[in-house]
């Protein structure tokens, strides 16, 4: 019989060689572990990590834990603990374990050489290490990470016993499996993958030994003389596996009518009971019969199925569990000495293992179905039962020696993990019956509401370069293997099938094509293990988008199951494509060509693009020489050279230019946006708001002196308990009431509610002080789903008022690849990739965070000044003109028209003086009139309109009417040197014209200001980081007095700085505020008609007034919860942008 060599390809390596690979491990190891662990604890609890770091915090508090499927398996909830107690509890120590696991992973790559190759195996290590998929979600406190690692053990200990006949190998991929199915059910469709794999590359096996003869098959598949090659992993992976798919019977249980899976759930009527006794008593003869012919497998199936198949469909419910157990037992063991006198002594292993399998796990799935309140008792005991029955005969009959240290390895840490030690003996029953039953009924749930190409759109976005590494090894492999080439020719003829046949008539048509060519792949001839590993990553990577497409819920974290594969795949891929010999990579020659012929090709893109439109000359002159320059010398250097080198040298070049995006892609994922769903990868996280107001949450109950005893209350409407249960789990009075409809006053002196409530709190609101709207999480804009959404969020937004679709004639994919393909939308969607420009504004829930009047400290100290009222004001939440989203900026022009930034809707608005809507320009993008978040507005002498686009890092200019004019600046840090990096921005926060027409900006995050002429000509720059007069930290608002000084707020020096019409430092004023460090507590400032100057506190929810000599400072707190920009009008009324209330308030000040 053809079958696979026993052991892989693999050439000795010198010492030497060796030294330096291992160190290249140990050092990518140590990256990826720092990579993982810096600044861990910064971002926000996601809500799902909330829920896995609260609860076992209870555990490590000593509260016990209960296994509860929709929370996934117990190992996290006890590793977790066990770091608790080792470390402490943060935010940081909840998310040690999934860092741990992550970096683990990349060094788990050392050991899969023999199956990738020295070049492929590290190949995958680097991309496991800056993978954006990987990186994020091992910072982030879910199962997903976890399972990586359990996978690759798993992987790593199947390939490792076909390679060497080790029992060790099988004992780590039981214990992975088992481990696995502690942590989270899509191990079962890990399991599935792996053992449709090994069943298909086992019958191909048989099929080359013995032919098409299934009495052969089955004397091969008993003598332990010829076992096939790939029985032990089959029998690993899907015979320990067997009883945790009991719950599977509730599909066909719901096809006849019953069950919680049927339309109308319903529970097993009586004949249930009696055919499941009559199938225990079948089994039992069955068995016997069996045991007295002398088949141990046999024995041991009646050994594990008598003394429970009648106990558990007939017997009246035991009162506690302990009799049951004892009845069953005693059962047993009548059973066993009946056996042992008709079938002759039976080994020790026979004995020991039916105890345990046909004793205690019954009882315990019996117990836990009858408090459940679940299926049938009969049911589910009866299943469970049947299956470990047929797992542990099956194990026996395959290696009586070996299988009982599978089945410790695997169930020995899985019964411990699920009963938390035997202190939660139903957790057991909960796990192997409850974990499948809850996640079949989640499948239709279709949590995320995700549509079935969710991942194809994910992982290109961030997996780019496995995906094209992969691609290419498959172009390779197709040439040489008739299955890949087959598997690839099902990829195109389902999608066209998906495309031509409508519904569900298409999606299965698509399937069956699909499995056609996966069953192509497990049924292909063998070759050597190389190969043979070379399918298997084929099948796993191809598998997993289909068996997660399918899938009813579709998140981002498990696109770490579908990126593991294909990082695995690009690294075969890798080896393949190199030979395993970079040798043909010296000298410089080769790494010349192909640079410079990358370059030539960039040159010759962008004269293309330019000639396409109206070409500037001289720019397409530089480009045409750069195209004749680099391409004379990529053939000067390339002359000569042999194919093989260019052709590596080409690949190398390219692979590092994807892999320096890669990591861009992983910091910006990681580090700057982590908790700013502009990531995909970033699903309804948690805002940066919630831990800044848990620091203002800490500070009063300091002040105050209350500690831990502070009174709070969080409305858990909408699930906003979480992550306040995390956060708050130390103060002692907390309660989470849902406050839609409200019977009284809440107890809580802190209130955090829900902003669908306002209203209906609205009588007992008066107790406290200004509320403070914030984003309680937010997300990714999904403007994907559907065609229409899709084509809408193309179109620029002052056009999407114009597109129109009927009811009857929704537009389809050709629409939307039409749409796609238009030059704005491909550069849109390039600015998506670049920058994380999204093409819609970020979708949020609210919250609104009040304090009770008497000890807000805005109300303990500020007087309102005398005569200073509120006389109304103009705007509410929305993106309709008129409408604001974290409005921010204010200025006012000659005419009296008053500018706004409105931040969040990326947009600048113009209204009359009453405040009627005027005119608007904007739209989130970088290009003319287009805007980032922008902050400040200034107006010029002339009328001409300045905005700070604050995070495209430019000032835009317009005219009076919000026509486009010019605009400056680009993104580029200055370090500590304020004459560095002149016109260029980090962040630039406000603008001020002063009498010359100079414009004046706070580069806020060069810690400087900027001077400019009318058209963006550079000045000068002055200032720096520092606390010394003249240099600032975190510079926002500015404005010049009537005197001609400049004043500028310097913010986290809590100061005003003033300067002469020489830019001298001429005066400071400390600031009783502007204590936090958020990124909303950014202060503006206004200057009086009477000299005065006002300033806002925006965390303080409150207004300060200096007096004209810069000595008396006044508080005032108003009817505000976020206040921002400021601005007098025409007649000595203060206008002030309320960012969290979504609009802007107009004051009277004492005399008009």
């Amino acid at each position: 019989m053809a079958r696979p060599a026993e052991r892989p390809r693999a050439s000795p390596a010198p010492a030497a060689r060796f030294s330096t690979e291992v160190g290249a491990y140990v050092a990518l190891t140590a990256v990826g572990l720092g990579l993982r662990l810096y600044d861990l604890g910064s971002r926000a609890l996601h809500h799902d990590e909330s829920l896995h770091a609260l609860f076992a915090w209870y555990l490590y508090q000593g509260r016990g834990y209960a296994h509860d499927p929709m929370m996934h398996g117990p190992f996290q909830f006890h590793a977790l603990a066990l770091i608790y107690f080792l470390f402490g509890d943060t935010d940081a120590t909840a998310r040690l374990l999934a860092a741990l696991c992550g970096t683990a992973a990349i060094g788990a790559c050392y050991w899969l050489r023999p199956w990738l190759g020295r070049v492929g195996a590290l190949i995958a290590a680097v991309l496991l290490t800056f993978s954006p998929t990987m990186l994020y979600f091992s910072r982030f406190a879910r199962n997903d990470i976890i399972i990586a690692f359990w996978n690759l053990l798993i992987v790593l200990g199947l390939w490792g016993y076909l390679a060497r006949h080790r029992p060790a190998a099988l004992i780590l991929a039981a214990g992975a499996v088992g481990l696995g199915f502690a942590t989270k059910e899509v191990t079962f469709i890990t399991v599935a993958i792996f053992g449709v794999f090994f069943g298909l590359r086992l019958i191909r096996e048989l099929l080359e030994a013995v032919g098409p003869d299934p009495a052969a098959a089955l004397r091969t598949l008993t003598s332990p003389a010829k076992a096939p090659l790939y029985l032990a992993p089959l029998v690993v992976v899907g015979g320990l596996s067997l009883p945790q798919f009991s719950a599977g019977v509730e599909l066909p249980a719901a096809w006849v009518g019953f069950g919680p899976l049927a339309p109308n759930p319903a529970y097993p009527p009586p004949w249930v009971g009696a055919g499941a006794a009559g199938l225990a008593g079948a089994l039992t003869a069955g068995s016997l019969g069996a045991g007295l012919l002398g088949f141990r497998a046999g024995l041991a199936l009646g050994l594990a199925t008598l003394p429970f198949g009648p106990v558990l469909a007939l017997a009246p419910a035991p009162p506690d569990p302990v009799p049951g157990l004892f009845l069953n037992l005693a059962l047993y063991g009548a059973a066993a000495l009946g056996t042992w006198m008709l079938a002759g002594r039976p080994v020790p292993a026979d004995l020991g293992l039916s105890a345990a399998g046909g004793g205690l796990m019954p009882v315990l799935v019996y117990r836990v179905a009858l408090a459940s309140g679940g299926p049938a008792p009969a049911w589910a005991g009866l299943v469970v039962a049947a299956l470990t029955g047929l797992t542990v005969g099956v194990g026996l009959l395959w290696d009586r020696r070996l299988w009982p240290a599978l089945l410790g390895v695997f169930y020995v840490p899985y019964t411990l993990l699920y009963t938390t030690f035997f202190t939660n003996l139903p957790g057991f029953g909960s796990g192997i019956w409850g974990s499948l039953q809850y996640w079949l009924l989640q499948h239709g749930v279709q949590r995320g509401s995700q549509p079935w190409y969710y991942y194809l759109l994910l992982l290109p976005i961030y997996e780019f370069l496995p995906i094209l590494l992969g691609l290419a090894g498959l172009v390779l492999w197709a040439r040489r293997s008739l299955p890949v080439r087959l598997w690839a020719l099902s990829v195109p003829l389902a999608a066209l099938t998906a495309l031509l046949l409508p519904g569900e008539a298409g999606r299965f048509g698509a399937l069956l094509l699909l499995g056609a060519g996966l069953l192509a792949l497990g049924l292909a001839r063998p070759g050597d293990l190389t190969a043979e590993f070379r399918l298997f990553l084929v099948f796993w990577a191809a598998a997993s988008f289909i068996a997660y497409a399918i899938a009813g819920e579709k998140m981002p974290w498990l696109g770490v199951h579908l990126a593991l594969p294909l990082i695995l795949l690009a690294g075969r891929a890798a080896e393949d494509l190199s030979a395993g010999d970079l040798s043909p990579l010296k000298g410089p020659r080769p790494w010349l060509a192909a640079s410079a012929g990358l370059l030539g090709l960039f040159a010759l893109a962008g004269l293309l693009r330019l000639l396409g439109g109206r070409p500037e000359p001289l720019r397409a002159a530089a480009l045409g020489l750069g195209v004749l320059g680099f391409g004379y010398l990529a053939w000067l250097a390339g002359y000569n050279l042999p194919r093989r080198s260019l052709l590596l040298a080409a690949g190398a070049v390219t692979g590092l230019v994807l892999f320096g995006f890669t990591t861009r892609a992983a910091v910006l994922a990681s580090y700057y946006h982590g908790d700013t769903p502009v990531e995909m990868l970033v699903y309804t996280q948690t805002s940066p708001e919630i831990p800044r107001l848990l620091r203002r949450v800490g500070e009063l109950a300091a002040r105050t002196g209350q500690g831990r005893d502070l009174p709070i209350t969080v409305d858990a409407t909408s699930g906003f308990s979480w992550p306040w249960a995390w956060y708050l789990r130390h103060f002692k009075n907390v309660d989470y009431p849902t406050l839609n409809a409200p019977a009284g006053p809440p107890r809580g002196v802190v209130l955090f509610l829900h902003s669908a409530n306002e209203q209906a709190m609205r009588p007992y609101l008066d107790r406290y002080g200004p509320g403070e709207r914030y984003p309680h999480r937010w997300w990714f804009p999904e403007d994907y789903k559907s065609a229409a959404e899709w084509i809408r969020a193309l179109t620029p937004p002052e056009g999407r008022d114009r597109l129109t679709f009927g009811p009857d004639s929704p537009p389809g994919f050709k629409e939307a690849l039409a749409a796609t393909l238009q030059p704005a939308a491909l550069g849109r969607l390039w600015r998506y990739f670049l920058y994380r420009e999204t093409l819609n504004p970020l979708g949020s829930e609210d919250g609104i965070f009040y304090v009770a009047r008497n000890l807000s400290p805005a109300a303990q100290s500020a007087q309102p000044p005398p005569g200073l009222t509120v006389l109304g004001g103009f705007g509410r939440p929305g993106r309709n003109p008129g409408e604001f989203n974290g409005p921010r900026g204010v200025a006012v022009g000659p005419d009296g028209s008053i500018y706004v930034t409105d931040s969040l809707n990326h947009r600048v608005q113009k209204f009359d003086p009453t405040g009627r809507f005027l005119a608007q320009v904007g739209g989130q993008g970088s290009g003319p009139g287009q805007f980032h978040e922008p902050w400040g507005v200034a107006v010029g002498p002339d009328g001409s309109v300045y905005v700070a686009d604050t995070w495209n890092h430019r000032i835009q200019k317009f005219d009076p009417n919000l026509r486009f004019i010019t605009a400056w600046g680009e993104f580029g840090p200055a370090g500590p040197d304020p004459q560095a990096a002149p016109g260029r921005f980090y962040g630039p926060r406000d603008v001020a014209v002063d009498g010359l027409g100079r414009v004046f900006v706070t580069d806020t995050g060069n810690k400087r200001v900027q001077v400019f002429g009318p058209e963006g000509q550079f000045l000068l720059a002055f200032g720096g980081p520092g606390s010394e007069p003249g240099r600032f930290d975190e510079p926002v608002g500015l404005k010049f007095d009537g005197s001609g000084r400049l004043w500028v707020a310097d913010t986290w020096n809590r100061r005003l700085q003033a300067f002469d019409p020489e830019l001298r430092p001429a005066a400071q004023i400390p600031v009783p505020g502007w204590a936090g460090t958020g990124i909303l507590n950014k202060p503006y400032l206004a200057v009086g008609p009477d000299g005065s100057g006002w300033v806002t506190d925006p965390e303080g929810a409150r207004l300060f007034r200096f007096g004209p000599d810069g000595r008396s400072v006044t508080p005032w707190a108003g009817p505000f919860g976020l206040p921002v920009g400021l601005a007098f009008d025409g007649e000595g009324r203060l206008l002030v942008s309320d960012g969290a209330a979504h609009r802007v308030l107009r004051l009277g000040l004492p005399g008009n």
